[in-house]
């Protein structure tokens, strides 16, 4: 809980101070309240919320699993009623269900609602200085508490029975119950896993908006009272003018009153705006012009902030708060409200947004298996211009629009899907994951363009095949045996596979790279880790020796060839005959050329 505590109990508490303390503290409670905005708004954009349901929810349900746990253990160390034993085994048996899927690296978004997070969040979120939030985070908990209770209820098809309610409650469970422990494992995971922290601390900006919020609401509520005090002082402030000001300063007292009487508009303004051009040095004798045109621009930007009848009502409301910070001169304080409305809209867009893109998704995993590429590839297109926004989702559909064309090309032999999907590669989708900041998503994304290249150059382009070796090289720079083995084995055994199809078109010192890439990926594919990767590499290994043992005497090389390729069958056979039959015909023709003659 002291994670969020420390952020905002400094801020909250001068704000607090400055509303007690009426209008000689306004200014310093808005002074609070916009530094805290701008802390917000230097914090991270709130993301994709997967990974942070995920960990709630997996908190979320370890903290029942440890009720159910206790409640079990009691149950065994003295006699219970049959309603307790039946209750716990049904409630076993579902924390079990759940906690597989969570394990098995998939999310029941099912049985995941917002208020889940929401919970956790609000919580911690609303220190008791806060008046009523106290109150309110009490209501949060028992609401919480009820729905999780009501989890287990409901697949149990019976009440939870009393000696599990009290374990629930934490009596038994060394004074936590699972509310207790739910936030526990919560703070755990915000200190152990960096990943999770910056997703939490970003959703909590939300919470914090509505703090900011409620206290905006709180110094508005006093406008009323403070406006005619604020009214008073600059009737003050005019009488003390006629005894202590300058000449100069008369002259501009005197210029604003002439100034806001043609015009109709508040004194207030025009004073911030004649402090800047002081500020900014104007001369003299330009200031009587340039505070003019600036009435003649605060007039028409009251106009505006009042003529739009179709807002939405937050819109509205800030348009109106900005207004009336207009009037008492505050022009931080009027952009702040106008600034802030803006980034609720953008975030409503961007969320919008990020929804569509989901359903595009969706959509393009049909087209998928219509086998309509194509399709796929232009719904994952339209996702990534939604999604241009956010640098990381954008790759990422850029990255399914280029493999959805790339198999388009590979198993429909169009090449001109297969130029598409480089195109997307290099201009879409590696400007969007530079190597410096996202080094193994830019290798990812060398890999799949030299994938798409290869079969380019496998179909006879050769140019796109010398393309394809640089684009795997590259991979490889990032895509290290240390940092990522399988991706690194990976990568080698495709860079064998463009220097095998080099090789076979007569480059001898092609086909030794290619055998030598297969013996690196070999060290990482080994049968026990990777069995079916292991035996692909082994027959495109056999390839290489096969081609190489064809330019000279190669009874060696052939036999060392037909063994891989028996080996691979004894992986291939057990999975169908896709790999199969290709494999077969292979170690046919290794047969063949080890026969003795006649």
């Amino acid at each position: 809980m002291g994670v969020l505590t420390g952020l905002i109990a400094g801020t909250w508490g001068e704000v607090l101070a400055g509303l007690a303390g009426g209008a000689a503290g306004l200014a310093p409670a808005k002074d609070a309240i916009r530094g805290a905005r701008d802390r917000a708004a230097g914090r991270l954009p709130l993301p994709e919320n997967r990974d942070l349901v995920r960990g709630i929810r997996t908190d979320y349900l370890a903290a029942l699993d440890k009720v159910t746990r206790a409640h079990a253990a009691q149950l065994a160390a003295g006699p219970a009623s049959a309603e307790e034993h039946a209750f716990a085994a049904s409630a076993r048996h579902y924390l079990d269900q759940r906690l597989a899927i969570l394990d098995a690296g998939r999310l029941d978004f099912g049985e995941v609602t917002e208020a889940e997070v929401r919970h956790v969040l609000d919580d911690m979120v609303h220190p008791s200085s806060i008046e009523g939030y106290a109150e309110a985070a009490r209501d949060i908990r028992r609401r919480a508490e009820a729905e999780a209770l009501g989890e287990l209820a409901t697949h149990a098809g019976r009440d939870a029975p009393p000696l599990f309610r009290r374990f629930f409650e934490g009596d038994g469970v060394g004074g936590l119950g699972w509310y207790e422990t739910y936030a526990l494992f919560v703070n755990e995971r915000i200190k152990t896993n960096e990943r999770f922290r910056s997703i939490f601390l970003a959703a909590e900006l939300v919470d914090i908006k509505r703090l900011i919020t409620a206290a905006d609401r709180r110094i508005e509520a006093l406008g009323a009272r403070l406006q005619a005090q604020i009214a008073a002082g600059f009737q003050a402030m005019a009488a003390g003018f006629t005894q202590a000001e300058t000449a100069a300063e008369r002259r501009h007292r005197e210029m604003m009153e002439a100034i806001a009487r043609e015009k109709g508009v508040p004194i207030p303004p025009l004073a911030a705006v004649l402090r800047r051009l002081g500020e900014a040095e104007v001369p003299p004798q330009d200031i009587p012009a340039r505070l003019e045109a600036a009435a003649e621009r605060l007039l028409a930007l009251e106009a505006r902030l009042a003529e739009r009848s179709q807002d939405r009502p937050e819109t509205a409301a800030a348009r109106a708060l900005a207004r009336r910070r207009l009037d008492a001169g505050d022009l931080d304080g009027a952009e702040a409200a106008l600034r802030d409305a803006r980034a609720d809209l953008r975030e409503r867009r961007e969320q919008t947004a990020r929804e569509e893109a989901a359903l595009l998704g969706d959509e393009a995993g049909i087209a998928q298996l219509r086998l309509d590429y194509a399709a796929e590839a232009a719904l994952h297109r339209e996702a990534a211009r939604l999604l241009d926004f956010d640098a990381d989702s954008a790759w990422d559909a850029w990255q399914r629009a280029a493999n959805a064309l790339y198999r388009n090309g590979r198993e429909f032999g169009d090449p001109a899907a297969l130029r598409a999907a480089v195109t997307i590669f290099q201009d879409e989708a590696l400007p969007r994951a530079p190597r410096a900041t996202r080094p193994l998503d830019w290798a990812m994304t060398q890999n799949n363009l030299g994938n798409a290249l290869a079969t380019l150059g496998e179909r006879g382009d050769g140019a796109a095949l010398a393309q394809a070796v640089a684009a795997f090289e590259q991979a490889l720079l990032e895509y290290t045996r240390d940092r990522a083995p399988l991706d690194w084995a990976m990568t080698q055994n495709n860079l064998g596979n463009a220097m095998l199809t080099l090789g076979r078109r007569g480059d001898d010192a092609a086909l030794a790279q290619a055998v030598t890439a297969y013996e690196q990926a070999l060290l990482e594919r080994t049968r026990d880790r990777a069995p079916l990767a292991w035996a692909m590499t082994q027959e495109n290994m056999a390839l290489a020796e096969m081609a190489l043992g064809n330019r000279g005497p190669g009874a060696a090389l052939w036999r060392s060839a037909l063994a891989r390729v028996e080996a691979a069958l004894e992986e291939y056979r057990p999975r169908g005959p896709f790999n199969t039959e290709k494999a077969e015909r292979l170690a046919a023709k290794l047969r063949a050329k080890l026969a003795p003659p006649g």
